[in-house]
């Protein structure tokens, strides 16, 4: 959320519409976390692990966990019934 609230409020998209987050902890496909620079491109992550582009716009995350993707991880699937429920 503290990520979504900076995109949101960075003002002026970058020159060359690329954003990169640095110091990011990614999950890798190995199951390995690190820290990473990410960088995306409209709703797109474009790399992970590459250099920041001149004219990107940075985003340094400081450590946090970047979980592209995730979102409402909380959620009550009452099934079967009481579906009018469902949160």
């Amino acid at each position: 959320m503290v990520l979504a609230l900076a995109l949101s409020s960075a003002g002026q998209p970058p020159s060359n519409g690329v954003i990169a987050i640095t110091d990011a902890i990614v999950f890798l496909p190995s199951g390995e976390a690190q820290a990473k620079t990410v960088l995306s491109r409209g709703d797109r992550i474009e790399a992970v692990g590459a250099p920041v582009p001149s004219g990107a716009r940075v985003i340094k995350a400081g450590g946090h966990t970047l979980l592209p993707g995730l979102f409402d991880l909380h959620t009550h699937l009452r099934q079967p019934g009481k579906e009018e429920a469902e949160t």
